[in-house]
């Protein structure tokens, strides 16, 4: 997590963690932000790229002297090289040098020749601080695999636009908002930057950004050469994501619930024994104390909770009476719980799952009493007018999975006894006219793993795959990757929970393979 001061007079917000260059944001915030340009002499110049891609291929257009803009979004920091580096270039031959995802795997589309691994990194020494960065490509569209036939849909959103954007001149939104680069500086005077992404319509097609308008889109054939595609290099700096235990919970729990809210982590429910836990505290990432809160109306486990201004949402679960299909709402500011009846609502199930996203509550499967026995619904939540409306159903009956919104989407991944490995994305705004789509798989079936999104990622720890496992899963709607982290890890356990605050993860409770059921908090610093 960076580290954060206020800086002095107009240089703005300091971020001493944030790489190599200028320490000092001169434009935007911690969530986009712009420190200004960085020389090679600090980073990378183009021989190096070369010398660590092993990229042989293309005309070299910048042989040296390579500047590079400097940004911060979502809390990474991310280098655009300012010129491209080499042109007449095709999209294979930067995979086949590991330069296209930076991830230590083979990538979400790997080359149909030569899948190979697509982490290249380097360690930079600025000062007395070394730095770890890895190479990519831009990302220039929304989704790793984006509808080709309706461009202007695919770039809302994303990185390009909100980056390259502010720092070139022209006639498109939020221009020139950072610096005023013409299109020649950019090298963006009639030729296209490869992207990371790849169309619906066939995997053989990378996308392309810029061209005599740094707002165009297009795609290039992966395998081809042409004398209008050029090579734009990113660097991402890696911020090591450090384990840290906490002080215990009082009560050890396991299929409880827990969410957070500023600097706070709420936790409820749960089972220990053959208790279903109705109790409600808070954790203060802070002071790292626990407090005592007005507990549930009903004790419960394997139910979700979400957040939506200001209060707590805790749907269905098992409860002493059977399946809830019940929905409580806790008033943070008040102390107080409710019990909200909506005129109609799902049946009754556990191990199902809830989000909140733009103003509502969704939820997707879960255990039923039906026939099937587990459910393919998917509902949504209008908070204002207290009101469940089915939406369109996933493909197949799911529980026991990881749900989420992830730029602007919702995913359901795993789950079904850790014998699925499926990834499903619904766009919300369809509402029931929506179609969910089937995504490339997870890495390993995973069930009952605790789950929370950060800036845009999806982060899954410890849950049953052919064993109880500790590992750390991370997912930004393309691409899986097992995390490292810094420092000794929990034992491996599942139904645990995971909640954000204060830009961190907080780790609660769950059943551990050696001691049984566990009070234990531990905190993921990323």
């Amino acid at each position: 997590m960076l580290e954060m001061m206020l800086g002095i007079g107009k240089r703005g917000l300091y971020l001493p963690d944030s790489g190599p260059g200028n320490k000092y944001l001169i434009a935007g915030d911690e969530t986009l932000g712009y420190f200004g340009e960085v020389s090679a002499s600090l980073l990378m110049d183009t021989a190096d790229i070369i010398a660590l891609t092993g990229v042989q291929s293309g005309a070299v257009i910048t042989p040296s002297g390579l500047r590079w803009f400097k940004f911060i979004r979502q809390g990474t920091i991310i280098y655009y090289a300012k010129t491209q580096i080499k042109g007449t270039m095709l999209w294979n031959d930067i995979y086949l040098g590991g330069a296209v995802y930076g991830t230590n795997n083979n990538g979400a589309w790997p080359s149909t020749n030569t899948p190979t691994n697509q982490l290249k990194q380097k360690v930079i020494t600025e000062d007395e601080r070394s730095w770890t960065v890895k190479l990519r490509l831009p990302r220039g569209f929304n989704a790793e695999r984006y509808n080709a036939d309706n461009p202007s849909a695919a770039i809302v959103g994303s990185e390009w636009n909100e980056l390259m954007y502010r720092v070139v001149i022209g006639g498109h939104a939020n221009a020139g908002e950072w610096a005023k680069n013409t299109l020649p500086e950019v090298g963006s005077n009639g030729y296209w930057d490869l992207c990371m992404e790849t169309p619906q319509q066939s995997a053989d097609w990378a996308g392309v950004r810029g061209e005599n308008d740094i707002t165009r889109a297009a795609y290039a054939y992966k395998y081809g050469t042409n004398s209008g595609i050029r090579w734009r290099p990113v660097l991402e700096l890696i911020i090591p994501k450090v384990w840290s235990k906490l002080l215990n919970m009082s009560t050890a729990r396991m299929h409880h619930a827990s969410v957070g809210h500023g600097d706070l982590v709420y936790i409820a429910g749960g089972l220990v024994g053959l208790t279903r836990l109705g109790d409600l505290i808070s954790y203060n990432t802070k002071t790292q104390q626990y407090t005592t809160l007005t507990p549930m109306p009903v004790g419960r486990y394997q139910f979700k909770m979400a957040v939506i201004a200001g209060k707590i949402y805790a749907h269905a679960g098992s409860l002493s009476t059977g399946l809830g299909d019940s929905l409580h709402c806790y008033d943070i500011a008040l102390g107080t719980w409710s019990v909200l009846s909506p005129p109609l609502v799902p049946s009754g199930r556990r191990e199902g799952t809830l989000v909140a996203y733009n103003g509502k509550l969704y939820a997707a499967g879960g255990y039923t009493s039906g026939d099937p026995a587990a459910s393919k619904e998917l509902w949504s939540y209008d908070t204002v007018a207290n009101a469940w409306t089915r939406l369109a159903d996933l493909p197949t009956v799911v529980y026991g999975g990881y749900f989420c919104v992830l730029k602007n989407y919702l995913y359901y991944c795993g789950g079904r006894e850790g014998t699925s490995k499926e990834v499903y994305r619904f766009d919300p705004s369809a509402g029931a006219q929506g179609n969910w789509i089937r995504l490339g798989d997870m890495p390993v079936a995973l069930l009952d793993a605790a789950s929370c999104v950060v800036n845009d990622v999806l982060y899954t720890f410890g849950g049953i795959t052919t064993a109880t496992i500790n590992t750390v899963y991370s997912f930004d709607g393309s691409v899986w990757e097992q995390v490292a982290l810094v420092g000794p890890p929990p034992s491996a356990r599942y139904s645990s929970a995971m909640a954000l605050a204060n830009g961190a993860l907080y780790v609660s409770g769950g059943n551990a393979s050696a001691g049984g059921i566990t009070s234990e908090m531990w905190r993921i610093t990323v």
